[in-house]
């Protein structure tokens, strides 16, 4: 899948990088800065503190209208439990980027390389926004896989 991913731009903002290149693949041209920005708000007005972006999942913000968008729009982020490789491969087919967290950290789902006789996952590859050289690939090992989730990123119809 064609994504134009992006790297943070600050220090452990690799949430919002991955919640950007997603939106970004689905037509909302944003930038981390501005994700961390409306979630901020969001957070602080339900009187939340400061919290990782994985802590309050599900969560509802708004991005307002900007520069490239003439509407403001809707974000849900919501958990969804990697139930079994089937299910995974099936996401992954429908061409939707993905969220997957390990260990409270967020990569972009890229590619999922199984065996079809055994459903066993191969390689599990991703975009990681804030590794030490920002916008690199990754391979996730058998141990974060086992503590991953998905994080499905929604644009409700206005």
């Amino acid at each position: 899948m064609p994504l134009s991913v992006l790297g943070q731009q600050s220090p452990g903002w690799g949430w919002y990088a991955s919640i950007a290149t997603v939106l970004r693949y689905r037509g909302v041209l944003v930038d981390d800065s501005e994700v961390w920005r409306s979630m901020r708000e969001a957070t602080v007005r339900e009187g939340a503190g400061d919290l990782r972006p994985d802590e309050f999942l599900p969560k509802q913000f708004s991005l307002p209208p900007g520069d490239e968008r003439a509407a403001s729009t809707t974000i849900i982020l919501h958990r969804k439990p990697i139930e079994s490789t089937k299910k995974l491969v099936d996401l992954v087919d429908k061409d939707v980027p993905l969220i997957l967290t390990a260990f409270h950290h967020a990569y972009v789902l890229l590619r999922v390389t199984y065996d079809k006789d055994s459903m066993s996952l191969k390689e599990v590859r991703v975009f990681d926004p804030s590794s030490s050289s920002p916008g690199s690939l990754k391979d996730l090992s058998n141990l974060e896989l086992m503590q991953a989730e998905l994080v499905l990123v929604d644009l409700p119809a206005p």
